[in-house]
């Protein structure tokens, strides 16, 4: 988020798409983002084949708390180097 540097995530989309992506999380308004090189979030804790119950309403990854971002992933998301942009929102959205 904007000035006080709060993490709201990591997306994979395109660019048309992530202005509403962020917005399953927060008021766009108030972030900024910049790409990301070419990296990635590895799964913490013991590998283990994922099965979803399609009867389970809402489905929970288990091994997001032991996560952690790929070295190049960690040092741009972390760095402020780069160039941050806005999101640019028109007034008809």
């Amino acid at each position: 988020m904007k000035r006080n540097k709060v993490s709201v995530g990591i997306f994979a989309c395109s660019s048309d798409d992530l202005i509403h992506l962020v917005d399953e999380v927060c008021d766009p308004n108030a972030c900024e983002f910049k790409s990301m090189p070419p990296g990635g979030f590895v799964f913490g804790g013991t590998v283990v084949l994922h099965e979803i119950d399609e009867e389970q309403a809402e489905y929970a990854p288990v091994h997001i708390g032991d996560g952690y971002l790929t070295e190049s992933w960690a040092e741009h998301a972390y760095d402020d180097d780069g160039t941050w942009w806005p999101f640019i929102i028109a007034e008809n959205d």
